[in-house]
């Protein structure tokens, strides 16, 4: 394992971390050094209740650290969360799906994350450099009118470009529009979704990730590409308020049988879809006989009743 020195900044971001993380953390540490900087070189797993945070890459040690340690800082305070309940029973459309959503939801912290760093001292121009190095590496020049494999990656990408280096930098924006000017249209339309109000709190970042999930769907039209219905397939964490838990099931949620199934069991999930905003907030199970008395009864619980006997993770604003 490559012996690093972290800055003094990184370290003290650590014992923060540290302090407020359920397990016990460990970095270590690869040998590439690829001279860009890309997010997948460095991943977080559990084995045996250690929390590891392996690091592929070595090209900026302090800046892929501490960037992972802003991640795990905002899990633990409390923002809404995604869960992948449901499977299409499609491998790779379940992986494509996953893995967008995934890079979407993550985009929106990256708000906040970059906002840190960025008070940290950790975007200099050369970090800069090399991170618009790494979307260079990794996107190919688009195509003229034309959509490929790689159309979907090019609007994520671009979209967390456009949060990691401001809206109105001209430099970038330059090199995007003249090598991906269709996937940077889009990518701007993403940004737009998601400032469209404050994003602050974790109302704030619930109401962003919905418009950006729905945003997504309309530039993927625009393509005259299928959409990927990421409200319906991805489950996020719902914010209740105390009104709301006293009201009944039917007052705030739908029950929607999906045809999709549970991923961890071979049953056809029924998604609850907030009244207002249509966003998968959890997915249940329904016993295969009686089940117009199950709904009707589950209909007229109480909000908190029906978390509480369900299982259903929330988050109370």
């Amino acid at each position: 394992m490559t012996d690093i020195n972290l800055n003094e900044q990184t370290k003290d971001l650590l014992k923060k971390v540290k302090i407020g993380f359920p397990n016990k953390i460990e970095i270590k540490y690869g040998n590439e050094k690829a001279g860009y900087i890309r997010h997948d070189q460095a991943q977080q797993y559990l084995s045996a209740g250690t929390l590891v945070i392996q690091v592929d890459d070595i090209t900026c040690p302090d800046y892929t650290v501490t960037h992972e340690l802003l991640h795990l800082l905002t899990r633990i305070n409390n923002v809404p969360e995604i869960i992948f309940n449901l499977t299409t029973n499609n491998k790779n459309l379940d992986n494509n799906l996953l893995a967008t959503g995934f890079e979407l939801y993550n985009t929106i912290l990256h708000f906040e994350i970059y906002n840190l760093q960025r008070e940290m001292g950790l975007f200099s121009k050369e970090v800069q450099d090399m991170y618009l190095q790494g979307i260079v590496q990794t996107l190919d020049v688009e195509k003229k009118n034309k959509t490929d494999e790689k159309t979907v990656l090019r609007i994520i990408q671009l979209f967390d470009a456009i949060v990691f280096f401001g809206e109105e930098n001209k430099t970038v924006a330059e090199v995007f529009e003249t090598n991906y000017p269709c996937s940077y249209l889009a990518a701007k339309q993403l940004f737009e979704a998601a400032t469209k109000r404050e994003l602050s709190g974790m109302q704030g970042l619930h109401s962003a990730i919905i418009r950006v999930f729905t945003q997504f769907d309309k530039c993927l039209d625009d393509f005259g590409m299928m959409g990927m219905n990421l409200r319906e397939f991805i489950t996020l964490t719902p914010i209740i308020s105390a009104r709301q838990l006293k009201l009944e099931v039917r007052q705030v949620f739908n029950l929607k049988n999906s045809q999709l199934h549970d991923v961890y069991q071979d049953k056809i999930a029924y998604i609850g879809l907030g009244i207002y905003n249509e966003q998968n907030s959890f997915i249940i199970n329904a016993p295969l006989k009686n089940t117009d008395v199950f709904f009707k009864d589950l209909y007229a619980l109480k909000v908190a009743e029906f978390f509480e006997k369900f299982e259903i993770p929330y988050l109370k604003r």
